[in-house]
């Protein structure tokens, strides 16, 4: 599932109402992982593979790992 949006703001919103944390938990991840909110035809947005390394951080995070413990995308 892709995630889109008018702003930048628009994109963090839904991702912070999608897995439930503040916007500040919502740039943490997303410096993790190393992506940023590029604009193209006129939306801000994230891919599919991108949500999906979102989604297998926040579960990581939600099983109980701490930031200095969770494995980069590489591994």
């Amino acid at each position: 599932m892709s995630i889109a949006g008018k702003s930048k703001g628009d994109v963090v919103q839904q991702l912070e109402k999608s897995y439930g944390v503040a916007r500040t938990t919502v740039f943490n991840r997303l410096k993790y992982l190393g992506y940023s909110l590029d604009k193209v035809d006129d939306l801000f947005s994230l891919s599919n593979e991108q949500m999906a390394e979102l989604d297998k951080l926040h579960r990581w995070i939600s099983d109980g790992a701490k930031w200095p413990i969770i494995p980069n995308q590489d591994n």
